[in-house]
């Protein structure tokens, strides 16, 4: 057993930042879980997981050195990894006045992450980080970027390999100009093909505008060009702000496209129970527009309203579509907040989701913070949602012999209640319900009284502890039911099997 080892290694660093040179600084997380025995969903022997995530940064003069050792015995998806693999990511790089030149792992994005994008997402296990030669420059009005790199996974087998250029010149009026060359070898993913990108960015006294186009020589399927199109017009101004997205993707039909991380123009972050169905970017083919508008009002209110509707496209078309088989998406949704200065925060939350023509989605919820004694908080928050699907359950046949359908109607809900107070720590009560009959991984009541009262949905209560007494420390305990279900990161998204039993996570900074 190994685990030992390197829980004291982590308390060892994390407890000694004083007496480490001042050139030296890291994190530490250690991340356990386990699972209880009446998980339904637990797969045979998975136990649960132990995951420590060890960085450290050392620096001398111009010089920076950087290593991370992350120990799975396994992940939280399975996978294990130790011994001289578990040092996952290193690199040494050289910063001078106008270069900078790096050698091992590196992450970068160019032209918002369409032309390229790398990046790491562990909550969803997802990561296109390569490792080779980055060489970065900067003169007057020039900039450029080369590298060399290739991508190897958790396994150890290559899965991508490619290298680029990127070039810009900043002209007068703020005016940015900017262009990309990248070649991808042959691969398990693809056969080898050339990208090309093209970047303008333009700043004026009340916002910017931003445009990125990027087209790649290889399509496997054959028969159409293949290009994505990006561009953002951000407008502000005093007590407002507003961004305005447009997306047009026919991207070669990878799953994931090599080394690229489209903008998903689509909101991130709206509330808990509308975040539980999102929408599922098609990467290789789409088009879909955003607005989102920021205001503040008087009285220490501020509002945010965001609508986006997208589609799939049968042909080149600029605008999203309503057609069914197209899967048309569109939200809309707002948020009223009013926050006091040392005071009391409430927040409404209101929104309507049409997954496609038969899905609908609308709810709202409720924010409250009060403060007690000047630093003791207390929070609570529900949040509401109808779920309706249109003719879509099988209720008999009429005389003359049609079947017949009904709506497919279910609710969730979130309630939870927080106590926090500065430099101790906040402890939180979750429970969210559903009456999804496909979702069966929370705890239901089999009691038929309480099934009369209670009904048949599904529940997922939970607590947690965390604790910040110790300064760079922090402690997290949870016990509970964890839901699963698909959870996306910057338009990536993936299934997340549910969790129950307890989690710990301790978090330490040197």
């Amino acid at each position: 057993m190994k685990r030992p080892g390197i829980l004291a290694l982590a308390i060892l660093l994390g407890t000694t930042g004083e007496i480490l040179a001042g050139g030296i600084s890291g994190q530490n997380e250690l991340r356990y879980a386990r699972r209880g025995t009446g998980d339904i969903l637990k797969p045979a022997g998975n136990w649960g997981y132990f995951e420590n995530d060890l960085e450290i940064d050392a620096t001398h003069e111009a010089f920076r050195l950087h290593l991370r050792q992350r120990f799975l015995h396994p992940s939280e998806f399975g996978v294990e990894q130790s011994g001289f693999r578990a040092i996952d990511k290193k690199y040494l790089e050289y910063r001078g006045d106008y270069l900078t030149i790096r050698g091992g792992d590196f992450y970068r994005n160019w032209g918002r992450g369409l032309i390229m994008g790398m990046t790491e997402v562990r909550e969803i296990n997802y990561d296109t980080g390569l490792q080779g030669v980055l060489v970065e420059g900067a003169y007057e009005d020039f900039e450029g970027a080369i590298f060399r790199g290739g991508e190897i996974d958790t396994s150890g087998v290559a899965q991508e390999s490619a290298e680029g250029l990127n070039l810009g010149y900043r002209l007068p009026f703020g005016l940015r100009l900017g262009t990309s060359i990248l070649h991808f070898d042959e691969g398990p993913r693809h056969t080898a093909f050339d990208r090309r990108g093209y970047e303008v960015n333009y700043p004026f006294d009340f916002g910017q505008a931003y445009v990125v186009y990027v087209a790649d020589s290889f399509d496997p399927v054959g028969g159409r060009f293949s290009h994505g199109f990006y561009s953002a017009l951000e407008l502000y101004g005093t007590g407002w702000g507003a961004v305005i997205d447009y997306k047009n993707y026919r991207l070669p039909p990878y799953f994931t496209p090599a080394l690229q991380y489209p903008p998903p123009v689509q909101p991130e972050v709206t509330f808990n129970v509308f975040d539980r169905y999102p929408h599922t970017p098609y990467y290789d083919n789409e088009v879909g527009l955003q607005t989102d508008i920021n205001l503040a009002l008087p009285f220490d209110w501020s509002v945010k309203i965001n609508y986006d509707q997208v589609s799939r496209q049968n042909v080149l078309t600029m605008l999203p579509s309503y057609r069914d088989y197209l899967g048309p998406y569109w939200s809309l949704w707002s948020k009223a907040e009013r926050s006091l200065p040392g005071g009391d925060r409430y927040a409404v939350l209101a929104g309507y989701k049409e997954q496609t023509s038969f899905w609908h989605r609308y709810g709202g919820g409720a924010h409250y913070e009060h403060r007690w004694m000047h630093d003791i908080a207390f929070t609570t928050e529900f949040q509401h949602l109808w779920n309706v699907m249109l003719h879509e359950v099988f209720q008999g046949q009429d005389p003359s012999g049609n079947w017949l359908y009904g709506d497919r109607q279910f609710r969730d809900a979130l309630v939870s209640f927080s106590v926090s107070k500065p430099r101790l720590g906040t402890i939180t009560f979750l429970c969210e319900r559903s009456g999804d009959i496909y979702d069966i991984s929370g705890v239901r009541l089999n009691s038929e009284a309480n099934r009369k009262f209670w009904g048949a949905d599904g529940y997922w209560p939970s607590a947690e502890l965390a604790i910040t007494a110790v300064e760079n420390h922090q402690l997290r305990l949870f016990y509970g039911y964890e839901r699963g279900g698909i959870r996306c990161s910057g338009g990536l998204c993936r299934n997340v099997n549910p969790l129950k039993g307890v989690k710990v996570t301790l978090t330490s900074q040197f």
